[in-house]
């Protein structure tokens, strides 16, 4: 049987494959054994290698394996590129598993997840300063598991910045920089917005803890809206208690602490420069000497009415001699001057004879008098028989 003639019959592109593949096969057999090119990681091999493309050192170490690699015997990992350091282990590839790129001998991972450092103690994702060097501005993790953003550019009040961009096209900043005026000082600076800026804590989805407004009219800062017993204090130079909101007692404290049915409390002397609104007490002089009253009309007290006041309460001490009871009794009324309009009347029915009785009232028929009413005395009014009446000066809390 005649023998086929093969390169007659055989298309010339395959020839030249096939020699192609001779001429590989044949310049392998000449490359030294595995372990003088891998000398400094003998057990790289075996491995399977299914398109070979290898780059050799002078010291005949494999750097470079551009192929179809499978290195699990090794080093458990597949890839299809891999770079290897002097000592033959691999420290970056192509991951032949996910796609992924691994460097750092697979600390770090690269992939459509983003970009993973797996060593928190000692990696950190830095950038070159103005000069180029490395490790003064990066992005790290700590031994606690804490993240690190640092500028440490020594001398320089760059510092760390937050930027964003508003709907106006504003753009506030969040600086943390040593201070341009003081040196080595550490500086926390907000730039706010066009429309000003607001600092929030929040506790809840709806409820703040606190809320601080600067830079827009029409707002209002608020701490401890959520109303927890959190008290706020001010330290003085040498006084611990400045300043003390006692958030319990609803109370303030300044120099010491508040107390309780108080809303403020001074321990220490107080100096007020202007005059003050509120509460007080409207005082009552001596209208006529008469004492004690024996008939209506002897009026014992007057004061003067110079600005608008409202009545709180009206405080009376009396002694009736003798006679007091349901039937006789002295009836005292509190009468606007000059027009003789009585404000609120209490009598001594309820009291005992001969007994030092307080009398209050906080009822009045009028409720305020201005300048223009002048003035507002005791008026007597005997009913029955009753005892001589000793009046004493009345005590009306007023407030402005």
């Amino acid at each position: 049987m005649k023998a086929e003639d093969i390169l007659n019959n055989t298309d010339p592109e395959e020839l030249r494959n096939i020699l192609r593949r001779l001429e590989q096969k044949l310049a392998g057999s000449l490359r030294p054994p595995p372990n003088t090119i891998v000398s400094a990681n003998p057990r790289l091999f075996p491995m399977t290698e299914f398109r070979e493309s290898r780059a050799v050192d002078s010291q005949g170490r494999l750097r470079m394996i551009m192929s179809a690699v499978d290195l699990f015997e090794q080093f458990g990992i597949h890839a299809y590129l891999a770079g290897f350091d002097a000592a033959g282990a691999p420290q970056i590839w192509l991951s032949a598993d996910d796609g992924s790129l691994k460097a750092a001998g697979g600390e770090i991972t690269l992939d459509d997840v983003g970009i993973f450092i797996q060593n928190n103690q000692t990696s950190a994702f830095s950038f070159g300063d103005a000069s180029n060097n490395r490790n003064l501005i990066f992005l790290a993790s700590s031994l606690s598991n804490s993240l690190v953003i640092a500028n440490l550019v020594p001398g320089g009040n760059a510092g760390i910045v937050l930027q964003l961009k508003l709907a106006d096209n504003s753009s506030p900043k969040l600086f943390w920089q040593e201070s341009a005026s003081d040196a080595s000082v550490a500086q926390l600076d907000l730039a706010t917005g066009a429309n000003g800026v607001n600092l929030i804590a929040r506790s809840t989805a709806t409820t703040q803890a606190f809320s601080v407004w600067g830079g827009k009219d029409g707002k209002e800062t608020v701490f401890n809206e959520d109303s927890f017993d959190i008290d706020f204090r001010i330290e003085g130079a040498t006084d611990a208690n400045l300043f003390k909101l006692d958030a319990g007692l609803d109370g303030i404290g300044i120099g010491g602490a508040a107390e309780s049915g108080m809303k403020v409390k001074v321990t220490g002397d107080l100096k007020v420069t202007g005059k003050i609104v509120g509460k007080k007490w409207l005082p009552f002089g001596v209208y006529a000497a008469i004492n004690p009253i024996t008939a209506t009309g002897q009026i014992p007290y007057g004061a003067s009415i110079d600005r608008t006041m409202t009545l709180i309460k009206w405080s009376q001490a009396i002694y009736v001699v003798g006679t007091n009871n349901g039937t006789h009794y002295w009836r005292l009324q509190l009468v606007r001057w000059p027009d003789s309009v009585a404000v609120d009347e209490i009598n001594t029915s309820s009291a005992s004879p001969d007994t030092a009785t307080l009398l209050t009232d906080t009822a009045f028929d009028i409720s305020s008098v201005g300048a223009a009413d002048v003035g507002l005395y005791v008026h007597p009014i005997k009913v029955g028989t009753p005892g001589n009446l000793y009046v004493f000066g009345p005590a009306l809390e007023v407030s402005e």
